[in-house]
């Protein structure tokens, strides 16, 4: 049996762990949720989400909070791990932060939760 190498990189569920627990400290408190589109599921799960609405691609984070800074309605985050590729975001992923964009959203893929976190800041969150 072959050891697993040890890495300093955290997987994305981690990362994201890691960004909520910052986003819940926040104060003032931010009105956000994360989204449960990630991970495997079964045929059957997974035709019942879609039938009730779930879309794929939806950002990981959202804040619905209107950022202190630069006039945007809220914010989203694509949340991929540090040293994640640019190919890891997918057309849905992309196509789903344009949307957002454009109603008025400020929109962004992070690459782990301090990148995140700078993100927020710039908007004017006191994360």
């Amino acid at each position: 049996m072959q050891k697993r190498r040890k890495t300093s990189t955290l997987s994305e569920t981690s990362e994201q762990i890691e960004l909520a627990k910052d986003l819940n400290a926040a104060r003032p408190k931010l009105l956000w949720t994360s989204t449960a589109n990630g991970g495997f599921r079964s045929i059957k799960t997974a035709r019942t989400l879609k039938a009730a609405g779930v879309s794929p691609g939806l950002p990981d984070v959202l804040i619905f909070t209107k950022p202190p800074v630069g006039g945007f309605t809220g914010a989203a985050i694509e949340l991929k791990r540090v040293g994640a590729p640019p190919s890891a975001t997918d057309d849905l992923q992309t196509a789903w932060l344009e949307d957002l964009r454009a109603a008025g959203w400020a929109g962004t893929v992070a690459r782990g939760a301090a990148e995140a976190l700078v993100f927020l800041r710039s908007l004017g969150y006191r994360v």
